[in-house]
């Protein structure tokens, strides 16, 4: 929950007219992570977007895409693509990503930074 509040109040609160779309995948990996008790209220721009993963499905796809093992999850992190992004039918590599999102909140801040102000690109 920390990680969400931290792009709740440095990255969006901030910059109301940053064109960003968050995708917040919440999952079960902790105990008491249960649907309904995730943390939309820590993430509560309209530029958010909240999906249940109930089945880990999109954290181990992520996992596979970026750690190159989809056998655990990819849980409390962030990856940050480029505005010129595809996915068709294979992902764009992200221009960042990182976990947990509080310890690589520098790298985020960065990267979103360079992505403001046209210094980064998806495509070769």
């Amino acid at each position: 929950m920390a990680g969400a509040r931290w792009v709740q109040q440095e990255l969006l609160d901030p910059d109301q007219d940053l064109q960003i779309r968050v995708y917040a995948v919440w999952m079960p990996m902790l105990v008491t992570d249960q649907w309904g008790r995730w943390g939309a209220r820590s993430l509560s721009d309209a530029r958010v977007e909240h999906s249940w993963d109930g089945e880990r499905l999109v954290g181990r796809f992520f996992a596979g895409q970026v750690q190159g093992d989809s056998s655990s999850a990819l849980w409390d992190a962030f990856l940050l693509y480029s505005p010129e992004a595809q996915w068709d039918t294979i992902l764009d590599t992200p221009l960042a990503w990182g976990a947990p999102i509080v310890d690589m909140r520098d790298e985020l801040a960065a990267s979103a930074e360079r992505i403001r102000h046209g210094e980064a690109s998806g495509r070769p």
